[in-house]
């Protein structure tokens, strides 16, 4: 058993701290369980690791029910034991309202202790600090193993298990569901004398710190050959897994993006818990959607709220809320999951009427497209005009968006081999089909209309790009923009949009609803005003093709006709000729310390 911990799977997310044991991970707002099985075990289980989620964000309870569910696969590998850490739980619980009930422990029978200094402490004080100390006995072996000799004889007597049904290695467990027992009804003497007596019905019922029987049974079938038919029996956190695996084995998610799509799905985990998903019904779902729409935006990021409940976070009463686009993602996202069960014969599913929340708003005005004199205004900023920019990418991200009409995230993942000359045509292109990630191609783009080849504006050309990509791969660099660094959520185009929505904001006179995506509708705002958003435009532009003619029977347009029939005739009035110059034509590696200046290459241009 020692080689479990070390053979355990890397973790989504690292855990708060260093000292979280390795079979616990953090993912979005909830604490999952994961370990990988014993190669030998493998084919018996039918699967290379079990991962569980914990239906907790905080990191304590999270820990406590990790250690349990360790300590149950512990069990299980090793041929398990005749108890099971559920029914010790069970017994447990059983004892503990049993105590409650004894005149004994009632709240109205207990007094206060008075020490010889003149303090003293209430009942509930009391109960409190009792739980405290008896809670730190429950993680040291020495003191379980004095608890165990002390109480088998006594939970023999009662009738609460039979010697001859406790094996060795049931021992301390039982100790330590004991201790943990007198902890939970000291906590509810103490709530008692608060007149908090709800407290005492939930804690009865679950114990905060211990794994819920569900999970239990769960391990348990994850731990058994595959003989029984769960169809519609599964919890959530059961199909999440499944759901992901094959999306994954059947490479419809790219790497890249599966953390993505997983934040979306367990959304529902978070807000309604776990749950068998043949229980998931349309008023589920309504209620799913309704506690999302009181729910503050980034809430795991947020200070205010990050490590709190649900409940915790409504109690607040957030005044900013989800948008209803948002809402609606997390909603949808839910219900192709239960889509895809469905399609599994797991469960029966019919997606509900009038679910998603009506956009009242115009899409088109959510962001706004630039006006000529606002983007005369940006490119005249001393960021762009002077070349005082750290990083290159600041420079040239907004341009190349501007002439191609390339979403943000597309052009930050280009690699330098994916701009060339196509077919000694003259017409260079962007080739988006691949990017550059830990040294390897991938897929550059979430779906198949996004693969696509865009020729190059003659602006970008004449501005310096292909020098400056020459220049890029003699310093051995594979990705365009090498000093380019991704996020936790795998996004290298942060800093970028950032630095831009800077400039925009100190120069644009009304620069509400003007981002970086505005220059994406600056390209499409072109065509459209010159007619031109036709199927050529679309195949340019990464959009699907419209028309069933165009799916079945349109053959996608070569580069050099995209390029004279759309690309050159883009023009938007603007003069440019003040970015010649710029140091940006080679590449100086960003340096990230000091006062700002570049080393490397210098500019040809002598720029300010």
């Amino acid at each position: 058993m020692d080689r479990l911990p070390q053979s355990a799977g890397s973790c989504a997310q690292p855990c708060a701290r260093p000292s979280s044991p390795s079979y616990l991970y953090l993912n979005g707002n909830l604490y999952y369980f994961r370990i990988v099985v014993p190669r030998e075990l493998r084919k018996l289980w039918g699967r290379k690791e079990i991962r569980l989620s914990l239906r907790t964000p905080h990191r304590r309870k999270a820990r406590a029910r990790a250690m349990l569910l360790f300590a149950e696969l512990s069990s299980a590998i090793s041929g398990g034991n005749m108890l099971g850490l559920t029914e010790i739980r069970r017994r447990m619980n059983t004892l503990l309202q049993s105590l409650l009930e004894q005149e004994h422990y009632d709240f109205s029978q207990r007094r206060s202790v008075t020490f010889p200094d003149g303090s003293s402490l209430s009942p509930g004080e009391l109960a409190g600090a009792q739980a405290r100390i008896v809670n730190a006995w429950t993680n040291d072996k020495e003191s379980l193993r004095k608890t165990a000799d002390e109480c088998l004889p006594e939970l023999y007597a009662m009738g609460i298990f039979k010697p001859e049904e406790v094996t060795p290695e049931d021992t301390l467990a039982i100790a330590k569901a004991y201790l943990q027992t007198q902890v939970t009804m000291h906590k509810i003497i103490e709530a008692r004398e608060h007149g908090d007596y709800a407290f005492e019905e939930n804690f009865v019922a679950k114990d905060s710190n211990t794994v819920s029987p569900e999970l239990f049974t769960r391990l348990r079938e994850l731990s058994m050959p595959k003989k029984i038919d769960d169809k519609g029996t599964m919890l959530y956190s059961e199909a999440i897994e499944r759901y992901v695996h094959q999306h994954i084995e059947d490479q419809v998610w790219k790497p890249r993006i599966v953390g993505e799509h997983r934040r979306r799905i367990e959304t529902f985990l978070e807000v309604m818990g776990d749950m068998p998903i043949n229980s998931i019904r349309s008023e589920t779902l309504r209620e799913f959607r309704n506690i999302l729409r009181k729910l503050p935006p980034r809430r795991s990021r947020d200070k205010r709220y990050r490590g709190k409940t649900v409940q915790e976070i409504l109690a607040m009463s957030p005044k900013q809320t989800l948008s209803n686009a948002k809402v609606n993602i997390d909603v949808a996202a839910t219900c192709a999951l239960l889509k895809w069960c469905e399609g599994e014969e797991y469960i029966r599913f019919s997606m509900p009427k009038n679910l998603l929340i009506p956009e009242r708003r115009n899409v088109k005005t959510l962001r706004l497209p630039f006006t000529r004199e606002d983007l005369a205004l940006i490119f005249a900023h001393p960021k762009f005009s002077q070349g005082k920019f750290v990083n290159a990418a600041y420079f040239w991200a907004p341009l190349i968006a501007l002439f191609s009409g390339m979403r943000r995230e597309e052009i930050c993942q280009l690699a330098c081999s994916s701009i060339y000359e196509y077919k000694s045509s003259g017409i260079w292109v962007f080739d988006i089909e691949t990017i550059i990630e830990d040294g390897e191609e991938t897929a550059g783009v979430k779906t198949e209309a996004g693969n696509r080849i865009i020729p190059i504006h003659k602006t970008l050309i004449d501005l310096g790009l292909l020098e400056y990509r020459d220049d890029v791969m003699r310093h051995n660099h594979r990705r365009l923009f090498p000093d380019l660094n991704r996020t936790g959520r795998g996004i290298y185009g942060a800093q970028p949009g950032k630095q831009f929505g800077a400039i925009v904001a100190e120069v644009v006179p009304e620069p509400k609803g003007k981002t970086f995506y505005s220059l994406r509708h600056n390209f499409a705002d072109f065509y459209a005003g010159h007619d031109l958003q036709n199927a050529k435009f679309r195949q340019l532009f990464g959009h699907r093709p419209e028309t069933l003619a165009e799916k079945q029977y349109g053959k996608p347009a070569e580069p050099d006709v995209l390029y004279h029939e759309l690309i050159e005739k883009l023009n938007y009035g603007l003069d440019l000729s003040h970015l010649m110059d710029s140091r940006f034509r080679a590449y100086a590696p960003e340096k990230r310390k000091g006062d700002g200046k570049q080393s490397g290459k210098k500019s040809r241009g002598g720029a300010a």
